[in-house]
């Protein structure tokens, strides 16, 4: 970490984060080009919240087959993986979040005068 004085505070100081590049744009591309599972996710997505569209009525009267009971198995499998892939793209969005808000506020405090 780099320390800086900061202007707001006269002789006070403070760490900047600084931090690497995860990936360069040509990787990124390439990630987004080549993503396996898309279709699955999207399948699982839509399992997910096609359960939202029915009533505790009607999703017992489904279960209560052996095949529906499978079908449900499924559907919990699914929904578990949607949940998954979900926690990871928040990890994302909050490592993104971080270092946005923590580059924005070491560039914001040479430019904004308190």
């Amino acid at each position: 970490m780099v320390k800086r004085k900061r202007p707001a505070a006269a002789g006070a100081t403070e760490a900047v984060p600084t931090f690497e590049a995860v990936l360069t744009l040509q990787e990124l591309s390439e990630s987004e080009r080549n993503v396996t599972g898309a279709g699955e996710m999207a399948f699982a997505r839509r399992v997910t919240l096609s359960a939202l569209t029915r009533s505790s009525a009607e999703m017992q009267a489904a279960w209560s087959t052996p095949e529906g009971a499978e079908a449900m198995l499924t559907a919990v499998e699914l929904a578990t993986d949607w949940r998954t892939h979900l926690k990871g793209c928040m990890a994302l969005a909050d490592t993104t979040l971080a270092r946005l808000l923590v580059t924005g506020k070491a560039a914001m405090d040479g430019v904004v005068k308190p």
